[in-house]
């Protein structure tokens, strides 16, 4: 398995990311807020979308930059655990948001890690719940 995040792969358009903010189903964690929306579709082709926001309350760029970075990389390495094997083909929408920090705390990589790993597994689980039913 290759652990690439393509061009393709990314959820743009103010539209897509307004469907998502207004339609979309939260998970709530510490430092990150996940949005996502799955769509059953009839074609064999699986396509997940994903975006990554930040905050603009956290003034500096450097940080929010950072930010959006250390989920791209988690997520990145993390995104095999949505290739389930269902009977049913859905496309997922995806974005992740991060939320207001202490300016004293500094953001880990393992930390944003481990809620975008538990925030993968929650859709899993969510799409093979849908599947069942």
């Amino acid at each position: 398995m290759r652990y690439t995040l393509k061009k393709s792969e990314i959820l743009r358009g103010k539209k897509n990311f307004q469907k998502l903010f207004s339609s979309g189903t939260k998970i709530y964690k510490n430092f990150i807020t996940c949005i996502y929306l799955t769509e059953k579709i009839e074609s064999k082709e699986k396509k997940i979308l994903v975006g990554f926001t930040v905050n603009r309350k956290i003034k500096r760029a450097i940080i929010r930059n950072r930010c959006k970075r250390l989920m791209r990389e988690s997520y990145r390495l993390n995104k095999h655990i949505l290739d389930t094997e269902t009977k049913n083909t859905y496309n997922i929408s995806i974005i992740f948001y991060f939320k207001q920090i202490i300016e004293d705390e500094k953001i880990k990589y393992q930390q944003i890690s481990e809620e975008i790993v538990d925030t993968l597994l929650l859709i899993r689980d969510e799409i093979i719940r849908k599947d069942t039913i």
